[in-house]
């Protein structure tokens, strides 16, 4: 779990270090789901590599050493339990910004729909074996693309004129 742990722990240094140059300050909310969703990757990648390589009739410790140390089933319950802590995590910042952004119902709920979907699709993704990295996943499943593609539309839509009108 180390191995996974540290290098998601890299990309919330990189989003410290990008918030330190942008003089912003980073909020818990962004901080959790930056480290839960490259979790979430990181143990779909290796979920995905011992899939494949099972595939192949290989031992997935030849490609990787650690994963001699991961079963498919806490791979599994891993890839879970982070895809749950993101959506709690975003969940949590969704209800957190309900004033600035409900017009009848909080809009930004919305967005829970493609984040769950895009987050759901690429369990499914990695439990077929499909893909071993969720780079290639990302830039080759329609599926995935459409609720990336949505969920930005989503945030665009309501930061630049929902916000705004309620002096968000």
């Amino acid at each position: 779990m180390a191995d996974v742990i540290s290098l998601s722990l890299g990309f919330v240094v990189r989003v410290l270090g990008g918030c330190a140059a942008a003089g912003v300050t980073p909020s818990t909310w962004l901080l959790n789901v930056t480290l839960f969703l490259a979790m979430f990757l990181a143990f779909c990648k290796r979920l995905g590599e011992r899939k494949l390589m099972q595939r192949a009739g290989a031992e997935a410790s030849s490609v990787r050493t650690v994963q001699g140390v991961y079963t498919d089933e806490l791979l599994r319950m891993s890839v879970v339990v982070t895809a749950v802590a993101v959506l709690v995590t975003y969940a949590m910042y969704v209800q957190a910004h309900e004033v600035e952004y409900t017009r009848g119902f909080n809009l930004l709920w919305l967005t829970m729909l493609p984040a769950t979907y895009g987050l759901l699709r690429a369990i499914v993704l990695v439990e077929r074996g499909e893909y071993d990295d969720p780079t290639e996943m990302i830039s080759r499943d329609w599926r995935v693309q459409l609720a990336g593609a949505v969920f930005v539309g989503l945030v665009v839509w309501l930061v630049l004129w929902v916000g705004r009108a309620g002096g968000g």
